[in-house]
């Protein structure tokens, strides 16, 4: 750390048993307890473009702008995680959204969406890449945020002209026609 260090990211554990948060700067993530304000542990890893808990807060994803690594915290235990995987991402990372809150996020129902601009791809279980795709039949429009259904079947991609795009996860495929929303609060629906 040096005085021109700032924080990349933060993440605070949302389950009521654990009360810790996750700063990521320079590399490095530190992790403090929220109670006793100690710092627990810290370990370097790079997570310049994201940093998501996931699966109870057990588990973490860093990314850079072109790889993603998955880290596994030990239980019952305040040391380093462990590196469970590290992949290079197909596109170079701008955002990254996992399906935390699902009800079915463990081993093969863990999906990340990796996103640049116009550009989307989907990642299930330990990074297994199952396809890259666009917004290119939709005038390229840009992905804004991505939204996960509540058992991790399907996904909606909100782009910056208004569109819901529905995404099979087990695929990556379109379902259906997209669904066109108000891109502001006068716009009509159509």
């Amino acid at each position: 750390m040096n005085s021109r260090s700032q924080i990349a990211f933060k993440e605070i554990s949302s389950e009521p048993s654990r009360h810790f948060v996750l700063i990521a700067m320079d590399s490095i993530v530190y992790k403090y307890d929220l109670v006793t304000k100690n710092l627990l542990f810290q370990f370097k890893t790079v997570a310049s473009q994201a940093m998501l808990l996931y699966d109870k807060d057990d588990k973490l994803l860093c990314a850079s702008d072109k790889v993603i690594r998955l880290w596994d915290f030990w239980d019952q235990k305040e040391q380093a995680p462990e590196l469970i995987t590290s992949v290079e991402s197909v596109l170079t990372i701008e955002k990254v959204f996992v399906n935390k809150n699902s009800k079915s996020q463990k081993g093969d129902k863990l999906l990340v969406v990796i996103v640049n601009k116009n550009e989307y791809a989907l990642y299930r279980g330990r990074m297994d890449f199952v396809r890259k795709s666009n917004t290119e039949s939709y005038d390229n429009q840009i992905i804004t945020c991505v939204e996960f259904d509540d058992e991790s079947t399907c996904f909606w991609l909100a782009t910056d002209g208004g569109l819901l795009i529905k995404i099979n996860a087990e695929t990556g495929e379109e379902i259906g026609e997209p669904f066109r929303v108000a891109t502001t609060v006068d716009a009509p629906i159509t």
